[in-house]
């Protein structure tokens, strides 16, 4: 049960990242984000394709033909609504926010 839990808290941060850009992010990018965020390459890959198939995130083409990965409105309005019900959840997306916020400053 604690590694189910473990991966359901893995997708989420991976969510959360891609619902608090305004820009889409490429699977390399999400790679690197998944590193700082100490979650294994094989999760991320699933978490991808199950938050593609529940709606959180949708995948795109961009410009340079690479595919992105973007946050979708349904998946902007879950996160908000989890964190402002589940402190552990508002506690975890702060983490993921100031990684996103490092990441553009630099």
């Amino acid at each position: 049960m604690r590694y189910v839990s473990e991966i359901l808290f893995e997708h989420m941060k991976i969510g959360m990242l891609l619902c608090d850009r305004n820009v889409g992010l490429t699977s390399e990018e999400i790679d690197v984000f998944s590193q700082l965020l100490n979650i294994p390459a094989s999760v991320t890959s699933s978490a991808l394709k199950d938050l593609v198939a529940h709606g959180i995130i949708t995948a795109k083409f961009g410009d340079n033909h690479q595919l992105h990965y973007v946050g979708t409105e349904y998946g902007g309005y879950f996160f908000q609504k989890l964190c402002s019900v589940n402190k552990d959840a508002a506690s975890v997306h702060n983490v993921v926010r100031g990684l996103i916020y490092e990441a553009d400053d630099s």
